[in-house]
């Protein structure tokens, strides 16, 4: 791990115990963003800029699912955060499918550095341009006003109010919080990279329940480059597989996948599939060719 990244583990971690333990010293840590946060508890959406737990500027929208973990505490997806500091590195190439406010593909943008490459795939219309402005300060980023998905063409996406707007998706329950539903551009993620985009090393896939769709597409980049893949899953209420885990597992086991829990509790934890009840819907999988590179973290 580079110096920037034992940095960010080490502000992250402060951050997350003085959330933790809450009292005036959280309070108080919270002083830049409290007029946004009375915005907040009185229910105004509002597009404000907040800051990343690193120090970057992040438009936000006030009382947003994501947004309401980074306005006041500077990171969301917690355990994944932890995750992305541990295995990337300058260089790197990373994918970012369902980018959302971009606040995945930023960090990734800093931990792979100028010399890295960071492609993120947002389709919704009410999100994807608020995506773009996060990442305009990044040049090595790149954002995709399109899904990603198994062939090139076009799909009905079910888009959610703003409040709910991470939810959007062609997986998405029609009867659940929509705005409306739209056709949007689909392409594969092979088929949407540059050469200088690949090999990929990174790939983060939460798109609503369409993940097996994206994977099928990206299976010859799977062959071949062997990235770390995140995939959104169902929520675990026990230790036994999900439906969604058990598909990407036999999908991805032929290949040489092997898949992992993790989560985060002041350090990161990795366990093997079902050893581990994580606070989050992500599970990841590891090319066993690469497994090494978390040989550290994973209990068996």
């Amino acid at each position: 791990m580079n110096s920037a990244a034992a940095w960010m583990e080490e502000e992250l971690c402060r951050r997350w115990r003085l959330n933790q333990r809450g009292g005036l010293l959280a309070r108080a840590s919270r002083w830049r963003v409290v007029h946004w946060l009375l915005l907040q508890r009185l229910g105004w959406h509002r597009w404000v800029k907040g800051r990343v737990f690193w120090g970057d500027p992040i438009y936000v929208l006030t009382g947003e699912g994501v947004s309401r973990g980074i306005l006041p505490f500077g990171y969301a997806e917690l355990a994944l955060t932890a995750l992305m500091i541990e295995f990337l590195e300058p260089g790197m190439r990373v994918v970012d499918v369902g980018a959302h406010l971009g606040y995945e593909a930023m960090l990734a943008s800093v931990l792979v550095g100028r010399d890295g490459r960071v492609v993120s795939f947002e389709p919704q219309e009410q999100i994807a341009d608020w995506t773009v402005k996060n990442l305009r300060q990044f040049p090595q980023a790149r954002v995709l006003k399109a899904a990603a998905g198994q062939s090139k063409g076009k799909a009905e996406f079910t888009q959610c109010d703003m409040a709910r707007s991470a939810f959007s998706g062609e997986g998405t329950d029609s009867e659940k919080g929509v705005g409306r539903r739209y056709e949007v551009e689909v392409t594969t993620i092979g088929g949407a990279l540059a050469s200088d985009e690949r090999p990929v090393d990174f790939i983060k896939c939460d798109v609503e329940g369409s993940e097996m769709a994206v994977l099928r597409g990206a299976i010859d980049l799977l062959r071949e480059d062997k990235p770390l893949l995140v995939l959104e899953a169902e929520m675990p209420s026990s230790s036994k597989l999900r439906p969604r885990v058990r598909e990407f597992t036999e999908f991805l086991d032929p290949m040489g996948y092997r898949g992992f829990s993790f989560d985060y509790d002041g350090r990161l934890r990795v366990a093997q599939l079902g050893s581990l009840i994580e606070g989050h819907a992500n599970v990841a999988f590891i090319h066993r060719s690469k497994a090494q590179r978390l040989t550290n973290f994973i209990h068996e």
